[in-house]
């Protein structure tokens, strides 16, 4: 059995579609199970913290598989530490970890985030447990939030970012796919996979929303501080905010990513392209008619 982390998120949800569509047998592990709605075929759940060590004896027992999940935060690292040493103590055999972005994971990343997946993904080596570890690029559906809202009030997109600097950017279905694949089979056994998508510029970005909404969308880059100013104006909390100015300084400086073709091979398929993602999510670019 696959115990699943993270199964009501964006990335652990489409884990669980992806585990229902192959017929396996799954089991998300939920702070509030109650909260679990829509359970997809095939999956239980149960409750389990990371925070309370002690709850995932219970939660992890009989798993033989785990998908390690856990939200940004500053305990992230100590989540998932409890989560190896409870997978260890279950005789979970195989451990399929989302990471960071391959150029934001080190001992001396400019990011908390970084820092504590490179503290987790070491731990995990050494733990003596089977792992795949995944380092997804930029996620496309970073689009969905901030870059759709300016589009959608006939904006360019603003971000602290140079108009021709390169991303890489990759579906959040495809890591999800990866996942799946890797817990099911499984495969990258003991391996690190690099999950690079389309190369692109955020004025790449901009000509494929031009294309799709049938009129100009431009792109400008605002500097840093502008950047600060408006997530303190969202009132975002003060650890989001500084993990997504950290992520940007990480982007802005490290941004052009080697070629890795982990995440074709893997998923044996062609990646999903920017325009197929914008394609199937055209409305979040457009504003709804009043």
């Amino acid at each position: 059995m696959i115990v699943v982390l993270g199964g009501t998120g964006l990335i652990g949800g489409y884990v669980a579609e992806e585990l229902s569509a192959v017929e396996a047998t799954f089991r998300m592990v939920l702070r509030q199970p109650e909260k679990a709605a829509g359970i997809p075929l095939g999956g239980s759940v149960c409750r389990g913290d990371l925070d309370d060590p002690a709850s995932l004896a219970t939660a992890f027992d009989g798993g033989t598989r785990l998908f390690l999940l856990s939200p940004h935060g500053p305990d992230m690292a100590a989540q998932q530490l409890a989560a190896i040493d409870a997978a260890k103590q279950a005789g979970i055999s195989h451990i399929v970890k989302i990471s960071g972005s391959p150029q934001a994971v080190g001992p001396d990343c400019l990011a908390s985030t970084g820092r504590q997946h490179y503290v987790v993904e070491q731990a995990l080596k050494a733990s003596g447990i089977g792992h795949t570890i995944l380092r997804p690029s930029f996620f496309m559906q970073n689009l969905l939030g901030k870059p759709a809202s300016f589009v959608r009030e006939g904006k360019p997109v603003m971000l602290p970012f140079d108009a021709q600097q390169k991303f890489t950017f990759v579906d959040v279905r495809d890591i999800a796919k990866t996942a799946a694949k890797a817990l099911v089979e499984p495969r990258g056994f003991n391996q690190t996979l690099q999950l690079v998508g389309s190369r692109l510029s955020f004025c790449e970005v901009a000509i494929v929303l031009s294309k799709f909404l049938g009129h100009p969308v431009g792109y400008r880059k605002i500097p840093q501080w502008l950047a600060s100013m408006v997530l303190r104006l969202q009132r975002e909390p003060v650890w989001l905010r500084r993990h997504q100015l950290e992520m940007a300084k990480v982007f802005a400086a490290q941004g052009h990513m080697p070629a890795s073709r982990d995440l074709a091979r893997f998923l044996g398929d062609t990646p999903i392209s920017l325009n197929r993602f914008v394609a199937d999510h055209l409305d979040a670019f457009v504003q709804p008619e009043a």
